[in-house]
């Protein structure tokens, strides 16, 4: 996949950094099960980031909805 950045320079790595998203939803988890919160979020890492929601739907089971942690996740109305 060739995606680019915000200056238009083609790179053939997406800008979202995986690793990343896993440690801030940590964090996330780590408040909403002290705060007995669920969490809810557009398809983040997956628009303009250029990530693969696949992927990232996989970490934010892993740190979220596998931990107990209720995850509503939504669609944001496209622009025209």
């Amino acid at each position: 996949m060739t995606c680019r950045s915000r200056k238009g320079v083609r790179t053939d790595l997406p800008p979202v950094r995986y690793e990343a998203v896993r440690i801030g939803l940590a964090h996330v988890r780590d408040f909403a099960q002290e705060h007995q919160a669920s969490v809810h979020m557009p398809r983040i890492g997956a628009g303009l980031a250029g990530g693969d929601w696949v992927i990232l739907e996989g970490i934010i089971r892993d740190k979220l909805a596998d931990q107990d942690v209720a995850v509503s996740v939504y669609d944001l109305p496209v622009r025209p």
